[in-house]
């Protein structure tokens, strides 16, 4: 009894920070000039405060290493996508009838991480035009069978200690044999697999769930991934068919870095490819974090290396294609080469990501709340 209570009183402390987050935000959105720039610093120095202490209740509140994760990650994602409405949008939100509607939309469009509907709207995003009862019955089937797959996934035996060790997930081939690399390469594809299956039952459902409520329409809930046969580029990859939730609060830090802190004339390579690593960097640092919620030191983890050198994985990308020119004659072979070179630099950058994390050693089981595929097996 008294482990629940303390597990009551410690979800109620979230709760309550959360809703400190939520006023804050609002508050500041809403009423705090867009030149009052000492009040709206504080503000986002207040809410970076407030992030802090929702990771640290959250922590204290669950136990398992994978939604400690997920927190550890979308924490500071919403705090991001304040700061980005504070600083770089400020959205002239529509008065509406009662303060309640005007906090209702301010905190609607912090939680629309793509910015569906509004004028800052990702791209590569596509319409939806089922009817509710569409959505729902397509979105309910994909769900199951995508949580049946991914169940299948996790119920795999882990792999031999010896291939996932520090040394075998460096970006140097180093004392590699030809096992070492093919399991490098197979473990890499089912990873993002894996990834994109858990990705895709999480947005789903939430989805689901706001559709079926009358809280969102199907319009407002596009498709999160776009399609696989546009990963012919580490840009595409990223760019249209990886999910793009973190793409508007990084690419609007990342131009504050490049054109407001550094100043580098737009239309650069300098400031192009600046622009780039910083939000690269940014996602390096908040995968980092996630590193930290699931039980990876500081040291092990590889957040800080994986994903800024996608951002050189895209310079030495668009020099190859500067290279070899817009020649269409080829277009399928170098789709083809395209696709070998995208396998092969993820086989080569993702150990470094996610190899730490089967190294910890934590129960891939309890990433699901119910397991079918596992009792399956042993009866």
């Amino acid at each position: 009894m008294a482990l629940s209570s303390t597990s009551v009183g410690r979800a109620f402390g979230f709760g309550i920070t959360e809703i400190a987050f939520l006023t804050v935000y609002a508050v500041t959105v809403l009423l705090i000039p867009r030149l009052a720039i000492v009040a709206r610093l504080t503000s986002v120095a207040t809410l970076c405060a407030l992030t802090y202490a929702l990771q640290i209740t959250f922590f204290q509140w669950c136990d398992n290493p994978h939604w400690r994760g997920f927190a550890a990650a979308s924490l500071p994602v919403q705090f991001l996508s304040a700061s980005e409405i504070i600083w770089h949008q400020n959205p002239p939100l529509p008065a509406g009838k009662t303060a309640i509607s005007r906090v209702v939309g301010a905190i609607s469009l912090l939680w629309n991480m793509r910015r569906i509907g509004t004028k800052w709207q990702v791209p590569n995003v596509k319409t939806t035009f089922l009817t509710r009862a569409q959505f729902l019955r397509c979105r309910l089937a994909t769900t199951f069978v995508t949580y049946i797959i991914l169940d299948a996934f996790i119920s795999a035996p882990a792999p031999a200690p010896s291939l996932i060790t520090s040394d075998k997930q460096s970006l140097l081939f180093k004392n590699m044999s030809s096992k070492d690399i093919a399991f490098r390469i197979i473990g890499s594809v089912s990873y993002w697999f894996t990834g994109f299956l858990y990705v895709l039952v999480v947005s789903n459902l939430i989805a689901i769930a706001l559709v079926a409520t009358g809280l969102s329409s199907p319009s407002d809930r596009p498709q999160l991934f776009g399609s696989v046969k546009d990963s012919y580029t580490l840009r595409n990859f990223w760019g249209v068919v990886w999910h793009s939730c973190l793409r508007s609060c990084l690419i609007s830090h990342a131009d504050f870095v490049a054109d407001k802190i550094l100043r580098f004339p737009r239309g650069t390579l300098l400031s192009r490819y600046t622009r780039i690593f910083s939000a690269f960097l940014i996602s390096g640092i908040i995968h980092a974090i996630c590193e930290r919620g699931m039980g990876v030191s500081g040291k092990e983890g590889g957040g800080l290396v994986f994903f800024p050198a996608q951002a050189l994985g895209i310079m030495l990308e668009d020099g190859a294609q500067w290279v070899a020119g817009s020649r269409s004659q080829h277009w399928r072979l170098r789709q083809i080469i395209g696709y070998i070179w995208v396998v092969a630099f993820l086989s080569w950058a993702s150990p470094a990501w996610f190899y730490p994390h089967l190294r910890a050693g934590n129960d891939p089981g309890s990433l699901l709340p119910v397991r079918a595929v596992n009792r399956l097996l042993k009866f």
